[in-house]
């Protein structure tokens, strides 16, 4: 009733069909816009500090019109797909600290279209990383002075 309304209004043909084709437009890409984002990764304590991650999308979009930029939280550049692997600045056998306090990386992954170069989706999730310690050798008897014991006399 309200449509009716407004398209009487205008009394020219011309802007009757140009205002009801931008009504329509306009519910159409309301309607279809709706894009969600998630994703994954293999992060897992004494993993690597090598995680990969993989993007998966809902919505109305083809894939082939959507970009995936990647953040990882540690201030370095991003990188960009939907499936990406990342090496985080972590030490074997060391973990992320801020003051002291094991910290997250935040990875936030920004979903962009392509053809508008509009944000259609961002999402973020708190990723530990805790690669696994390199065993080493140890002298137990002379930990100063590694295998001076094994000398023959």
């Amino acid at each position: 009733m309200q449509m009716m309304v407004v398209v009487g209004f205008f009394k020219n043909t011309l802007w009757r069909h140009l205002i009801v084709s931008l009504i329509i437009l306009f519910c159409y890409n309301s309607a279809s816009a709706q894009v969600t984002a998630d994703f994954t990764s293999d992060a897992v304590p004494c993993g690597t500090a090598v995680v990969n991650f993989a993007a998966t999308v809902t919505g109305s979009y083809a894939l082939s019109d959507l970009r995936f930029d990647w953040t990882f939280g540690d201030g370095k550049p991003g990188k960009t797909g939907q499936n990406v692997s990342y090496g985080f600045p972590v030490a074997p056998g060391a973990i992320h600290l801020v003051a002291g306090i094991e910290t997250p990386f935040n990875v936030v992954l920004t979903v962009t279209r392509i053809s508008t170069n509009t944000v259609v989706a961002t999402q973020t999730h708190d990723v530990f990383v805790k690669p696994a310690p390199i065993p080493a050798l140890m002298d137990a008897v002379s930990p100063l002075k590694p295998f001076d014991n094994c000398a023959s006399n």
